[in-house]
């Protein structure tokens, strides 16, 4: 997630409103794994815990960048910050 985010901070300064929903996103994320390993789950729980909520967060992120992708007409989605 570190080296993806990398490129999406990058491409703030040209496409602000899609790059920062997706960072958004991702410090969502980070959010989540902060809070669940604070408590010191065991693994069980952690992989149930990002199954219920950060699953859909990927999930929203893969949709958002797959239409990103179709409205530019390239296959790889950071061809649109370029």
């Amino acid at each position: 997630m570190v080296h993806a985010r990398g490129y999406f901070e990058k491409a703030v300064d040209n496409d602000k409103f899609r790059s920062e929903y997706v960072l958004k996103q991702t410090q969502r994320l980070y959010a989540m794994e902060l809070n669940v390993k604070e408590r010191g789950v065991n693994f069980k729980i952690l992989k149930r815990y990002r199954q219920i909520y950060a699953l859909p967060v990927l999930n929203g992120i893969e949709t958002k960048l797959s239409s990103i992708s179709s409205t530019c007409g390239y296959d790889i989605f950071f061809l649109c910050f370029k």
